[in-house]
């Protein structure tokens, strides 16, 4: 539940209002807040009600964030198959796609390691997020998204993503309530967006 000042401090960026950098308005006003539909909007759907933990609007958001971008590499680190790995796979038909358990550190940060090109790494459900989190933070390279589910469900998961919004790695930082974006361009000045999603 969010309070009120937090409300407030969503509401100041959420259709972009004090969002000085022209990409990241762009990316807040025609990526995250996106009305038109997609071609791959039936087949999300369906996975999201199948076996989905958000709701479709977040798996559509997610495909709006990979097609945006266009990783070459995409990542996924969750416990079990959810509909964030088709709402990934339908946006990037051509990427290479790794998959994950999450319990163990050492597959994605080899996957992190071996891939060139843009990578997207999805951190969804799984026991140590916060260790994959940091790992993929560490091996991140300049045209790294990461994307994290569920960055406010607990104290441990608000306490991590506050760290991680401080890290000096990262620069550009999204935060959408139900999950986290991570950016690494360090072209760009450091800032948090904090939206409401």
């Amino acid at each position: 539940m969010l309070k009120f000042g937090d409300l407030i401090n969503r509401l100041r960026h959420n259709r972009g209002f004090g969002v000085q950098s022209p990409s990241a308005f762009y990316f807040v006003t025609q990526v995250l807040k996106e009305k038109l539909p997609y071609y791959a909007y039936k087949e999300i759907d369906r996975t999201a009600e199948s076996y989905g933990t958000q709701g479709k609007e977040y798996y559509r958001r997610l495909f709006r964030v990979a097609n945006h971008f266009g990783p070459q590499n995409i990542i996924i680190a969750e416990q079990r198959k959810s509909a964030a790995h088709t709402a990934l796979a339908t946006a990037r038909r051509n990427a290479t796609i790794t998959c994950t358990d999450g319990n163990s550190n050492v597959p994605l940060q080899a996957a992190m390691q071996c891939n060139k090109g843009a990578t997207l790494v999805y951190i969804g459900e799984c026991d140590n997020y916060a260790r994959c989190g940091d790992t993929a933070i560490q091996n991140a390279a300049n045209d790294t998204i990461i994307v994290i589910e569920g960055i406010h469900r607990d104290n441990g998961r608000k306490a991590w993503w506050e760290k991680a919004v401080s890290n000096p790695r990262t620069v550009v930082t999204y935060d959408l309530y139900s999950a986290g974006i991570l950016l690494f361009d360090k072209e760009k000045q450091k800032q948090n967006y904090t939206l409401l999603m």
